[in-house]
């Protein structure tokens, strides 16, 4: 399960900034010009599963990622031959896609 860490705001919302790994988890900063906030999870970048998906769609221009005291849970934004889609994925694999050039929006809910 993913942990949260404390936000320099109540609630939190931007964009991720810098990802830092170790064995433990990942740290996200995230935010606007104003604020920044950090977030942290229980997994590290997996590549390969980023690379697989971006083959799956014409177009991948997004992760949201939405936390709160409870959860942390990721969803692609992409097009593929249907059309545009909506798909959750694992944390793991929205953080190789970050690595890989893809933007991620964190959403984050008061504590």
């Amino acid at each position: 399960m993913a942990t949260t860490t404390k936000s320099s705001t109540p609630a939190a919302t931007g964009i991720v900034k810098s990802v830092e790994s170790n064995d433990l988890g990942s740290v996200l900063s995230f935010g606007d010009s104003s604020t920044t906030a950090t977030l942290v999870v229980e997994a590290r970048p997996n590549i390969s599963g980023a690379e697989r998906r971006l083959k799956a769609f014409h177009d991948v221009y997004s992760v949201l990622l939405r936390a709160d005291a409870e959860d942390i849970s990721a969803e692609l934004y992409g097009v593929n031959h249907s059309g545009e889609v909506h798909r959750p994925v694992p944390i793991a694999d929205a953080l190789g896609l970050w690595e890989l050039g893809v933007p991620i929006r964190v959403e984050r809910s008061a504590a």
